[in-house]
């Protein structure tokens, strides 16, 4: 062969190579498109609509964890104890291992989480500006810190509260979430409350 073809067959092949990651990332966007899947799902129809995306993926509730942190503004988080509350965990195929996906009250799925140590291919100094062109009603909070200063992203609608914040980015059934908090933080009141009295019963 000749060392001009030699050399169109190099370029060809580059050329070939370039298009394949240009179409692949296109689908990789297209997979993390930024829009949870439905609310109130059970976990039997929340499997079938993750098995649309990830064919060999599974979704169950975390039955080791008795209680977790839930992000709930983008510098607020509530420690909530498992019971009504679940968190779940994916995996996209059996050779991955699973972590958390989200959380579902009374069996049904109500929040989402992605946490950027989980997804390396997303990046917080931009998420905020990407999720800005997703839901362009919403807002970009800017935080000045001692060190560094950090943009947020917020947006709230009837049906879906969307917010990135240090640990990642979280979608949740605005509704469902009012209702967990307010009960979370009556518990958490009503703990208090007693271990103050218990105090003072025992240091009259």
């Amino acid at each position: 062969m000749a060392k001009g073809q030699k050399r169109r067959a190099k370029i060809g092949l580059f050329l070939c190579i370039g298009f394949f990651m240009f179409f692949s990332s296109i689908d990789l966007s297209r997979g993390n498109d930024w829009t949870p899947l439905p609310w109130g799902l059970n976990l039997e129809e929340l499997n079938q609509a993750f098995k649309e995306t990830h064919k060999n993926g599974q979704i169950r509730e975390d039955k080791d964890r008795s209680e977790f942190e839930l992000q709930y503004t983008t510098t607020k988080s509530i420690t909530v104890r498992k019971g009504k509350i679940t968190a779940l965990l994916s995996s996209t195929d059996l050779s991955t291992p699973s972590r958390l996906y989200g959380y579902s009250f009374e069996g049904k799925f109500f929040g989402q989480a992605i946490f950027f140590k989980d997804h390396p291919e997303f990046f917080p100094e931009t998420v905020a500006r990407t999720l800005k062109e997703k839901y362009p009603q919403g807002k970009i909070l800017r935080s000045f810190g001692t060190t560094r200063s950090s943009s947020y992203f917020e947006y709230k609608s009837d049906q879906l509260y969307v917010f990135s914040a240090e640990r990642g980015v979280f979608y949740y059934d605005p509704n469902v979430l009012e209702k967990i908090v307010k009960i979370e933080l009556e518990r958490i009141n009503q703990e208090e409350v007693k271990i103050e009295k218990e105090v003072r019963d025992k240091n009259p």
